[in-house]
């Protein structure tokens, strides 16, 4: 609900929304290790599993690989892994990436039908989604198309690559100014500075590569990611010191939060919850440090006004 309502609220307020609707992982592992070992507690595991697998499917943008994602963590949090137990994820493993096969050979003609003709949006109802992912995997063959499209699309390097090309023979690193914009977006409210631009990654990105993308007026986004900006700031021996610093700073954010929520199951709740925000290798810059600051700012509150009130319930169940 929280996420739904994200969308209809300003921007400022909305990535905050988004930041709070992500912690329902956050309270599915809670809920994985309070039940795990009660009498009816897998059925009701079973079922939220299932459901979320299901529903993933069922939207422009799939989200099925947070359900798994999060599935395992929590599998292996609660269970002591045998021979048995390890042969049983390997067969889950190989189901999983037929999945990730299938999914990459039918998403193009699944989001064309779910669109209807819309641009990144799903104007069907999640039964008739349902049903026709069932249609395209019933048709589904894997070749060496979808086998290349998987491995570019888990890779992530082409855009990297290009840029590499371009910068600096074409366009000259911008030393920096790339690092300084990101920041000044987050730290500066829109309020304060009315001429605040609007992020559009696509220009950004065909800026930076030579090749033209659809930018947002087209209705669609893609990114360079974080690397990529890095690069055109610095070079690749500066990029490299950059990153470095960057995961510093991540560590000391996660760090941070986690010091000052007193209960630890919601503290490795809320370290768990956050990777869904900050694993994307496409994240560009200006995004990855805004997410960042605003889960500090929105997790330092929560807590130490909200996360209080449920750690005794919590340690007593």
């Amino acid at each position: 609900m929280i996420g739904i309502i994200a969308h209809m609220l300003p921007l400022s307020l909305s990535q905050l929304a988004i930041q709070l609707a992500a912690f329902k992982w956050g309270i599915f592992y809670i809920i994985f290790l309070l039940f795990y070992n009660k009498e009816r507690g897998k059925w009701i595991i079973l079922a939220l599993v299932s459901f979320e697998f299901v529903l993933g499917f069922a939207s422009y943008f799939s989200s099925w690989k947070d359900v798994v994602f999060y599935t395992l963590i929590s599998v292996l949090t609660v269970i002591k892994l045998t021979p048995k137990r390890i042969f049983i994820l390997g067969l889950a493993s190989v189901a999983l990436f037929y999945i990730g096969l299938l999914w990459t050979g039918i998403k193009g003609e699944y989001r064309t039908y779910i669109a209807q003709g819309s641009t990144q949006a799903m104007m069907v109802s999640k039964a008739d989604a349902i049903n026709k992912i069932f249609d395209l995997g019933s048709n589904f063959k894997v070749n060496d198309n979808v086998t290349k499209s998987f491995i570019d699309r888990i890779s992530y390097i082409d855009y990297l690559s290009a840029c590499m090309n371009h910068v600096p023979n074409i366009v000259p690193h911008e030393n920096g100014k790339l690092t300084i914009n990101a920041i000044t977006h987050v730290l500066i409210p829109r309020v304060v500075n009315k001429n605040k631009a609007v992020i559009d990654e696509s220009t950004h990105l065909t800026k930076y590569t030579g090749v033209f993308f659809s930018n947002l007026s087209m209705g669609v986004s893609f990114s360079l990611g974080y690397f990529g900006d890095f690069y055109v700031d610095f070079g690749e021996i500066g990029m490299l010191i950059a990153i470095l610093c960057m995961g510093f700073f991540i560590g000391w954010i996660f760090l941070n939060v986690y010091n000052h929520i007193q209960n630890p199951i919601i503290g490795i709740a809320v370290m768990q919850m956050s990777f869904i925000l900050l694993y994307k290798f496409e994240i560009s810059l200006i995004k990855l440090v805004g997410t960042i600051v605003t889960f500090w700012i929105l997790y330092r509150l929560l807590a130490a006004y909200i996360f209080p009130k449920y750690s005794k319930w919590i340690m007593n169940e």
